[in-house]
């Protein structure tokens, strides 16, 4: 295989036409994916079909989530430009917005859940937020 061909056992199952955000990356688990909108909407979707289960929001100022979310159990870590930091709980039933974090700085880089932590990079600090 040559660096940036597709192997060709490849196999698209399902296309979004109208989902057209240019920024996060999708998590999944358990064969179900969670797609944010860098608008903060967020589409819990079965990957075998690409049907929605789910589709809710998390609350936005005027700024955008281009940092991709991170899944960690069942809490979603969601970084706004803006500098705070969303946790979501996560279920197949819907989602709850546990917190907003003003981290007092621009957040672009998505958070990486280490050991028990969750390393946040901002503009100009590393935060390293204790999850106990």
């Amino acid at each position: 295989m040559k660096f940036g061909l597709l192997p060709a056992c490849l196999l698209i199952t399902f296309s979004i036409p109208t989902f057209a955000d240019d920024c996060p990356t999708p998590v999944g688990r358990d064969g179900k994916v969670f797609l944010l909108s860098d608008r903060g909407v967020i589409h819990y979707i079965d990957s075998a079909t690409g049907e929605d289960i789910w589709v809710d929001a998390i609350p936005r100022d005027a700024a955008k989530y281009y940092s991709s979310p991170i899944l960690a159990g069942n809490l979603l870590y969601c970084a706004r430009e803006d500098g705070v930091l969303s946790t979501v709980e996560v279920s197949e039933s819907g989602m709850k917005v546990l917190a907003e974090n003003e981290m007092g700085e621009r957040l672009a880089a998505a958070p990486v859940p280490v050991t028990g932590k969750l390393p946040v990079r901002g503009v100009d600090h590393l935060f390293c937020i204790d999850g106990e």
